[in-house]
């Protein structure tokens, strides 16, 4: 008897926390804001990926709506370019990797926080897709053959972000996300860091 009036108690609980929570969340959203967003940073490929390639640089342009939903909500697309320098896998798979391109095209979901004033929390993830083209050498049976490959993945990643606002309508913002490229034989997975300008309009 103690232990169902302990679970009725933890139950009532929990469903007290989720109705004072969906109560804080503002269902009449403010005026719809327009966001430009351009970002450089830097990807590191992890694991798999980082056998393939080196450190590479790049970045984003993004367009959104801001508060189309509800207060806080982000709806946008995301478009990029990255460059990674490849590695000499020639020991393990005979091929050595020039070069990585990625050029990604994202649909962008997010939800920012003002945790202080002129300072907010984003947090956001984006699916899509990549088109990405290797460039590398294979020394397969000791003949040199240079070969390129292009192909469409499929491209995810999610992240948090810090925004600094100084102006009514302009912002830094500082981002660290993580992502994987959906291959057919391996998910190539990634972490990427930039720091970059937003405006409102």
């Amino acid at each position: 008897m103690k232990v169902k009036l302990n679970e009725r108690l933890l139950a009532a609980a929990i469903a007290v926390a989720i109705v004072t929570a969906v109560s804080e969340i503002p269902l009449a959203a403010d005026e719809e804001d327009s966001v430009l967003e351009f970002y450089p940073g830097v990807i590191c490929p992890l694991g798999k990926f980082g056998d393939m390639a080196e450190t590479g640089y790049g970045g984003m342009v993004t367009f959104s709506k801001s508060n189309q939903s509800f207060n806080g909500s982000i709806l946008g697309v995301e478009a990029g370019f990255y460059y990674l320098p490849g590695k000499d896998m020639t020991l393990d798979e005979q091929v050595n990797y020039n070069n990585h391109l990625i050029f990604p095209l994202l649909v962008q979901f997010g939800y920012s926080y003002e945790i202080f004033t002129d300072l907010s929390v984003v947090l956001s993830a984006s699916p899509g897709c990549a088109w990405v083209r290797a460039k590398y050498t294979d020394q397969y049976r000791l003949a040199e053959n240079k070969k390129t490959s292009i192909f469409f993945d499929l491209f995810i990643k999610a992240g948090l972000s810090l925004e600094y606002r100084f102006h009514d309508f302009f912002s830094i913002t500082a981002k660290g996300e993580y992502g994987t490229l959906l291959e057919t034989n391996e998910p190539l997975q990634f972490v990427m860091v930039s720091i970059g300008a937003k405006y409102e309009f």
